[in-house]
């Protein structure tokens, strides 16, 4: 209403200073006359035009958080134009460790974000984790981060694995530095597996190797540069004792694949029963690792068969009764099958239908690169002079495949077991040439998909991949029975908590106090281990993580106001203000001196 009035005020005083200005005898510089009233009054009415509210001009302060591993040069810089001002962090041992920087504690860090919503917050160091920034609820923030250095970006591997099963550490390695970059993996002492990343790439990895105990071990994930050692972090990995695997194989002729398969199996355990045809009403038969037994192909036997090895031979000369107790054993009581099939047509029979043959036609070459459809980082070389693959069918699921996805053996769930099905009649070859880890590889990865399974009446676990001191760590049991209370390295409790829609599922939490293996000792004596972390070890993955999540963060919450520095106040409004007075005092001053000329 004021503002409406001054508008009133300024054009009848427009209007009354026009008037005389016309009607005065001199009508000489009448035009410039005008214009200086004009202007005059013009320049009153601007600067009596009320501002915004003053909380718009972002009369903000500085604040600064500080995280692990920050800048102290960035922070230097910061400081200089006010030396007063709050420095913050989340990081208790932080603040400890820099007592002259008088650093205060942030107990609740979505409290202080929402108390400094209206100042200008800036982070330095490595940040907060994905969790810590959900606290924020899109507080936004400058960012002053950590330099990157060579470290893996992401990493996985099996915490746990069957004896004769390899251990494969996949992950990223981001080598923003100048050199090459040796990776190695070792089991006590012993180089397993290694590569070299080459300077300034972001590269896949993977490295394995086979267990040769069993039980729990620490091995060693290696990060070399030159003589430098950039990484040293603990693999923990639980190598499970089972009982070996019982495997009957039947052969309708005596061959080298076959031979040095049942040989290679026995010596690493495995239980072993293999039926020859030798001519017409006449078979070899061994056990190897297991007693001697008659009527192999009862329902009776095989209930403890784990896998049948077979060639679609040999089944075709199996009797009818023989056949339909295989077939039986199979869908009925979970018998795995892998099956190797020749160039020639298959009998029908019930697992024809699923795996239908296709002779390639192509160039000979002297060897055919396979790779795992599962891992790609499994890679086998096999001389085939004439490759025989599988079609692809719904419902299969392939294993092996060459670069033109070839399929070479399959997998098929019938009824309760599992058929796998190969066209790879030489992988002996790949031990021959001295690339025994391949053979264990493919063969490990064939028995593992055919074996029986068992399913067992209790699971537990850590919730977290990775667990470290003084962090809490969610404790998973799912079973039927009552689980409300565990103990804990046999002198330690945690009560559990049963889901309340989930009745099998059973959680709790605890606090480890000490690194290395935990062990989780169940009410019927049953064990579960998981390893804890000290916190140095893979800090620099966990940094990598953090300093990402922080970018991706600011990227998605933007500060929307620039940070006003240190004795700004409000610039460009003064400067408008100012040209105003001084064009109201040119034109009185003006007006003035016109009317003593004339």
């Amino acid at each position: 209403m004021f503002w409406y009035c001054i508008l009133v005020a300024a054009f009848a005083l427009v209007a009354f200073l026009s008037v005389k200005e016309w009607k005065r005898t001199n009508r000489s510089r009448l035009a410039l006359r005008l214009v200086a009233s004009l202007s005059a009054v013009l320049s009153i009415v601007i600067l009596s035009y009320p501002d915004k509210k003053e909380p718009q001009q972002r009369q903000s302060s500085k604040v600064i958080v500080l995280t692990g591993g920050f800048n102290t040069d960035t922070l230097i810089r910061l400081l200089q134009t006010n030396k007063s001002t709050p420095l913050f962090s989340t990081d208790y041992s932080l603040i400890q460790t820099s007592p002259k920087q008088k650093i205060k504690w942030i107990p609740d860090l979505a409290g202080f974000f929402s108390q400094h919503a209206k100042d200008s917050v800036y982070i330095l160091g490595n940040g907060f984790t994905n969790e810590e920034l959900s606290l924020l609820k899109g507080h936004s923030f400058f960012y002053k981060p950590t330099a990157l250095k060579p470290t893996v970006s992401s990493i996985h591997w099996q915490k746990e694995i069957k004896s004769g099963a390899p251990l494969t550490i996949q992950g990223k390695y981001d080598n923003n530095s100048g050199r090459d970059v040796a990776i190695q993996l070792l089991a006590f002492g012993e180089v397993c597996d290694s590569l070299i990343i080459k300077p300034g790439i972001q590269k896949e990895f993977s490295l394995s190797t086979v267990p040769k105990h069993r039980g729990r071990a620490v091995y060693s994930f290696l990060a070399l540069s030159g003589k430098d050692t950039l990484q040293n972090e603990p693999v923990p990995i639980e190598v499970e004792y089972k009982s070996p695997l019982r495997i009957l194989i039947l052969s309708s002729s005596p061959d080298f694949e076959k031979t040095f398969l049942k040989n290679r199996l026995a010596q690493h355990g495995y239980e072993i029963i293999i039926n020859t045809s030798i001519s017409k009403n006449k078979n070899d038969e061994q056990f190897l690792n297991t007693a001697k037994a008659a009527n192999m192909h009862t329902s009776s036997y095989l209930d403890n068969v784990d896998v049948l090895i077979a060639d679609d031979k040999s089944l075709a000369q199996l009797s009818a009764s023989a056949s339909y107790a295989i077939r039986s054993a199979i869908e009925d009581n979970g018998l795995g099958m892998i099956i190797k099939l020749s160039d020639e047509k298959s009998a029908s029979s019930f697992y024809s239908q699923k795996f239908p043959l296709v002779q390639l036609k192509q160039d000979k070459k002297p060897f055919i690169p396979i790779h795992s459809s599962l891992n790609d980082s499994d890679k086998y070389k096999l001389k085939i002079d004439e490759p025989l693959c599988l079609r692809s069918q719904n419902e299969i699921q392939p294993l092996l495949q060459d670069e033109q996805a070839n399929i070479y053996a399959a997998n098929y769930m019938y009824g309760q077991g599992r058929i796998v099905a190969t066209t790879l009649n030489n992988t002996y070859t790949l031990a021959l040439t001295g690339n025994n880890k391949a053979w264990q590889s493919l063969w490990a990865l064939l028995l593992d998909k055919a074996a029986k399974k068992t399913i067992a009446d209790k699971t537990g676990y850590a919730g977290t991949s990775f667990s470290f001191t003084d962090q809490p760590t969610p404790i998973v049991l799912e079973t039927s029975k009552v689980a409300a209370l565990q103990r804990l390295n046999a002198n330690e409790q945690i009560s559990m908590l049963q889901h309340p829609n989930l009745s099998y599922l059973w959680q709790g939490s605890y606090w480890p106090r000490k690194s290395g293996w935990q062990t989780l000792i169940q009410g019927d004596g049953d064990t579960k281990n998981w390893f804890v972390y000290d916190p140095k070890n893979w800090k620099d993955l966990r940094d990598y993580t953090k300093i990402n999540a922080m970018k991706q963060y600011v990227k998605e919450h933007p500060v929307s106001f620039l940070p006003q520095t240190e004795g700004e106040n409000d610039k460009p409004t003064s400067d408008v203000k100012l040209y105003l007075v001084i064009l109201f005092f040119i034109c009185c001053g003006f007006l003035w001196i016109e009317q003593k000329l004339s």
